[in-house]
């Protein structure tokens, strides 16, 4: 846009950005715009990040702050990480993912694998 030098509207997001110097998250979204005097990026219709510190993220929409490394989101997000998935109204990503806080309505469900086996006979000692 002429109008607007440094300002570029983002179609079909398809991008690694990364973590560290040996990772990088992958993200994917519907629409964005990336202002590169700020150094920020705005991410709309469901983005996806996965592989960020082993957590793959759903979310609404995205505003992501480059230089601080840092993300945020007022609207529903979604965090599976293993059989961990956490749920909530609103999120803040900072320091690359080293920090994570929820905000809202958050829910958090671990689902562990049922371990099968006999069963402690009756008067049998518990051991540790």
């Amino acid at each position: 846009d002429l109008a607007r030098p440094g300002f570029v509207e983002l179609t079909a997001i398809d991008a690694k950005l990364p973590m560290d110097a040996t990772s990088f998250a992958q993200i994917d979204a519907g629409s964005g715009t990336y202002d590169q005097k700020a150094e920020t990026m705005r991410l709309f219709d469901t983005v996806l990040i996965t592989g960020a510190r082993g957590m793959d993220i759903r979310l609404d929409d995205a505003d992501i702050d480059i230089k601080s490394s840092s993300l945020t989101s007022n609207k529903p997000v979604t965090v599976k990480r293993g059989e961990t998935t956490i749920d909530a109204a609103a999120v803040e990503v900072q320091d690359n993912g080293k920090r994570v806080l929820f905000k809202e309505r958050v829910k958090m469900v671990i689902n562990r694998p049922i371990k099968r086996g006999n069963p402690p006979e009756p008067g049998a000692a518990a051991t540790n």
